[in-house]
């Protein structure tokens, strides 16, 4: 089953590192102190994964230390900047709310999280949300954007890994445990997770 998007014009990568491709071109963002906060805001907006975010609660979290309207004032500018970088497309803002636009930017967070929705969709074949199982452990290449200390981010990367470990471990545990899927599957978690300690069940299939 395929669990990837269409391709996108921007493609964001954040899954065991940071990187965009536009048009396939590789962005050479600098994190340097010109470009932290429309990277702030950006990597605010990849884990809202599409959905938007209130303006005055952004503007205050971002800016904690200006006042409403100088905060408000300056994410306006400051998603000016972004679209600068990335592209006019890549931001709506709409009914004071601002998300990235989902028909021009891809994440490979977005598609993790749809792997694992198709992972536990019961109304799947097996070998379907087995696909989605491998898709999902392919695409985490690593923590949520690593070295990120921004406390929205490092909450969401915590976040994340124990949803990818419980969801995976939930699903090893529908699947015949004599079977070679199973066998196989928590092979490749325990790679993933190598201080995971499995259910018993999974355990003698592969034990550490």
């Amino acid at each position: 089953m395929n669990t990837t998007n269409q391709q996108s014009s921007i493609e964001i990568y954040c899954l065991g590192g940071f990187s965009i491709r536009i048009n396939g071109d590789k962005l050479g963002a600098s994190q340097g102190k010109a470009q932290r906060k429309p990277l702030e805001l950006l990597w605010s907006l990849i884990i809202a994964n599409g959905r938007g975010l209130l303006m005055d609660l952004l503007a205050d979290q971002l800016w904690p230390d200006l006042d409403g309207d100088r905060a408000l004032h300056t994410l306006r500018t400051t998603i000016y900047r972004l679209r600068k970088l990335i592209g006019t497309d890549a931001i709506v803002l709409e009914d004071d709310h601002v998300r990235l636009d989902t028909q021009h930017v891809a994440t490979d967070l977005g598609r993790l999280w749809t792997a694992l929705a198709h992972m536990r969709n019961t109304q799947l074949t097996e070998t379907e949300r087995l696909d989605a199982f491998d898709q999902a452990l392919r695409l985490y290449r690593g923590p949520l954007l690593p070295g990120v200390a921004l406390e929205n981010v490092a909450e969401e990367r915590s976040r994340l890994a124990s949803v990818l470990l419980n969801e995976a471990l939930a699903f090893l545990l529908t699947l015949d445990p004599t079977g070679p899927a199973a066998a196989l599957r928590a092979h490749r978690l325990r790679t993933l997770a190598p201080g995971v300690t499995l259910p018993d069940a999974l355990n003698r299939l592969w034990p550490a």
